[in-house]
């Protein structure tokens, strides 16, 4: 019990002295929680996955989409302290400003998903990119469809 305690004290030690942002692990015993940004960020984009994809020119949920929106909205319930940004994206075909427009749109779309399934608007927020940050460079359908998306962010624990 004694290495088990000392261990996870050695852990947190190692976490909170490396980095100035807020630090959480949950540590049973003690029931003590301690936040750390990058972790939760991780986690989210590791086992939830912070991006859904759209059809061209579209900035309707797809089943898939929707399924995966779920999958976040249950993390978020989960972790009621953390705010979000959701990205709208773009790929590179259209104009400037047409694409900032539909990448609002998507951005809206995932946000509004989320919020029917819960997550207070309030820890939300949406920008769009349009075509400006693609994910993947290159002139040829692959690449188009993947930049077509909204990503989640997790910016914030509170």
């Amino acid at each position: 019990m004694f290495i088990k305690k000392a261990g996870l004290l050695l852990i947190l030690f190692s976490l909170t002295s490396c980095s100035t942002k807020k630090t959480v692990i949950v540590i049973p015993e003690h029931n003590t929680v301690v936040e750390d940004e990058s972790i939760l960020r991780s986690d989210f984009e590791k086992n939830i996955g912070n991006k859904v994809y759209f059809a061209f020119d579209s900035a309707i949920l797809s089943q898939e989409a929707k399924d995966r929106l779920k999958k976040q909205a249950e993390w978020l319930v989960a972790h009621s302290n953390v705010i979000a940004t959701i990205e709208g994206h773009c790929d590179e075909r259209g104009s400037r400003n047409y694409n900032l427009a539909l990448g609002l749109r998507r951005a809206e779309a995932a946000e509004k998903f989320l919020i029917t399934q819960g997550i207070d608007q309030r820890r939300l927020t949406v920008v769009t990119y349009g075509k400006d940050k693609p994910e993947v460079e290159g002139h040829n359908k692959n690449a188009w469809r993947l930049n077509r998306r909204a990503v989640a962010i997790i910016i914030k624990a509170q």
